[in-house]
């Protein structure tokens, strides 16, 4: 099994890097591959949750990890052990899978309007069944504070058993990435066998006005 994990910083509106790391990408020797993003103490918490995670089987391990997460972080997870492998998911961030030569997505679609909520008053949240407001309310946000916005709803959290079927290439990135890539371009990149490094750059490439910043992890099984 080879793995890589590669991110940036985010930038301002003059392409000078920010402080901190909004977005990290993970990819370590004990089979787990995530990227997270969220404050940076969110990011922080999150990775050094990650870092310990219980035996026994994936699915277990990463449901439990979840649990802890501190507030405000998105993650999304794959890892892989001698009994299997699974992924878990909380936020937007995305799983792939490119198997004889299709790319498959994984994650599921958690956006930012499930939670419908509509923002008043600065970053304070209040439920609303408009979507319509909702979304109204979103557009007037620059995206730096719809993605704060974003991690601070993410609640829910999905984990499932996945096949880690031999030859298969998987692809974990940043929600900023994968928007500015989209499926076709990953689908290139993923049959190229390019690494997380390349992913990103090319995703950079493709936005360069984007100010958050992006993160991958890619693991041939």
């Amino acid at each position: 099994m080879t793995r890589e994990a590669f991110w940036d910083v985010a930038r301002a509106s003059d392409g000078a890097a920010l402080p901190g790391l909004p977005v990290r990408a993970v990819a370590d020797d004990a089979g787990l591959v995530a990227v997270a993003s969220g404050t940076l103490a969110a990011v922080e918490g999150a990775l050094a949750t990650l870092s310990t995670l219980a035996p026994g089987g994936a699915a277990a391990a990463l449901a439990e990890a979840f649990a802890r997460l501190p507030d405000g972080a998105e993650v999304v997870a794959l890892l892989f052990r001698a009994g299997g492998a699974a992924l878990a998911q909380r936020g937007q961030h995305r799983a792939l899978a490119l198997r004889d030569g299709r790319l498959l997505t994984l994650t599921s679609e958690q956006s930012a309007c499930e939670s419908l909520a509509v923002v008043r008053e600065g970053l304070r949240l209040e439920p609303t069944a408009d979507l319509a407001a909702a979304a109204a309310s979103r557009a007037a946000l620059p995206a730096e504070a719809l993605g704060f916005l974003r991690a601070v709803a993410a609640r829910a959290t999905e984990v499932r058993a996945l096949e880690a079927a031999p030859g298969t290439r998987y692809l974990v990135l940043s929600h900023t990435a994968c928007r500015a890539l989209g499926h076709d371009v990953l689908w290139q990149l993923a049959e190229a066998r390019c690494g997380a490094r390349a992913v990103v750059e090319a995703a950079r490439r493709a936005n360069p006005a984007q100010r958050r910043g992006m993160g991958a992890a890619v693991v041939q099984v």
